[in-house]
């Protein structure tokens, strides 16, 4: 298990979706392996995206909100009665 945090700049075409601005930025990651008989048999490796896009200005949540409120799903109701 690792966290192989690096730092990044976006250019080119962009990447996901986020223009090539030039800026740099810290790609948080987890690193899950599975070693079975001194060898690799599995690896995960889950990429903090919300906290990338963040760096960039991109509020995801905020984005959501208000994409739900313009199709007029209104709040959600959390399996727990709590409300978004």
């Amino acid at each position: 298990t690792g966290w192989p945090n690096m730092r990044v700049t976006i250019t080119g075409d962009g990447w996901m979706g986020i223009a090539p601005a030039g800026q740099s930025v810290l790609l948080r990651s987890l690193d899950f392996w599975r070693v079975d008989d001194g060898r690799i048999r599995e690896n995960w490796v889950l990429v903090d995206l919300l906290d990338l896009y963040d760096q960039v200005g991109v509020r995801v949540l905020d984005r959501m909100a208000e994409f739900n409120k313009a199709r007029g799903s209104g709040p959600i109701t959390l399996s727990d009665g709590m409300a978004e």
